[in-house]
């Protein structure tokens, strides 16, 4: 059975990457059978019933690389169900986790019909090595949840099959 559900990310650490690959996983033990591509190289989603898109927020937006995909395929998007997730806070404060949704929110703001189901945010990553100074001088850190990364990714796949 060919995959029906696009999971389509921007990385550039790799840690948005590893997320998308968990979400994949779910959707193909379920028995939803999903492609995923990095976002740029996604260039057609015929055939395609539904959508993930992962991201991460980069100076208060989605990333650039997951706003080229909404754009370039925005009118799809208004007919296609959609499910978004973004890694955001790289500290666990709860003012952190409000400016991170407000932050993703304005981005998809943006480009008002997409048909988004489900909205997620994880927690961020940061590998100070990967990063350009001075955010190379942050200490490491790795706020994913993968529980509740694995509970989404059910609830998307149940969020993408709603008529």
């Amino acid at each position: 059975m060919p995959p029906s559900i696009l999971v389509a990310y921007a990385s550039r650490g790799g840690s948005t990457r590893e997320v998308a690959e968990t979400v994949k996983r779910i959707f193909d033990a379920d028995g939803e059978p999903a492609a995923m591509r990095p976002a740029l190289e996604a260039k057609d989603l015929s055939g395609f019933t539904g959508v993930v898109l992962g991201g991460s927020i980069y100076r208060a937006a989605l990333q650039q690389e997951a706003m080229l995909f909404l754009k370039r395929h925005h009118e799809t998007l208004q007919r296609v169900p959609l499910a978004i997730f973004a890694l955001g806070p790289i500290r666990d404060d709860p003012d952190e986790w409000v400016r991170s949704r407000r932050q993703l929110d304005a981005s998809l703001a943006e480009l008002p019909g997409l048909r988004t189901r489900t909205i997620a945010i994880f927690g961020g990553v940061i590998v100070p090595h990967r990063l350009p100074h001075p955010m190379n001088q942050l200490p490491p850190s790795d706020h994913r949840d993968w529980s509740a990364i694995k509970a989404w990714a059910r609830e998307a796949r149940a969020a993408l099959a709603r008529p």
